[in-house]
């Protein structure tokens, strides 16, 4: 018959010190994983509105391969910068800058300017 590992006790005085406290207390003490600023916060959801209304209105194709190819999923339609922010193109996202791709393209593509589409194959 297999050995269970034991369960790992608290002490009386954690599990006294547990019960003092409301747990929202308790869970509250994490630490945020990343601070996004107001700003950006603000972006990102220009930037969904955008995509989302990308989906909803296009024809759902990857521009980054040639022939494009349809995107069927939401999850892996995503917006691609033409010039990439690293390259001077970071604060605009206006939609001359905004190609429709798929994740795994825009992820090959990088951050690179001199993309080929031929290289996606």
């Amino acid at each position: 018959m297999k050995q269970r590992t034991p369960i790992r006790r608290i002490s009386a005085k954690r599990l006294a010190q547990l019960g003092k406290m409301p747990f929202s207390t308790i869970t509250a003490k994490r630490k945020p994983v990343r601070k996004v600023s107001a700003k950006q916060r603000e972006i990102n959801a220009m930037l969904r509105e955008k995509r989302i209304k990308r989906w909803n209105e296009g024809p759902r194709l990857c521009t980054l391969t040639d022939p494009p190819h349809r995107v069927l999923h939401f999850d892996d339609f995503v917006l691609d910068h033409k010039e990439p922010g690293q390259m001077g193109g970071g604060k605009d996202n206006s939609d001359s800058n905004l190609q429709d791709a798929c994740w795994w393209h825009n992820m090959l593509k990088g951050s690179r300017r001199d993309w080929d589409a031929k290289q996606a194959r």
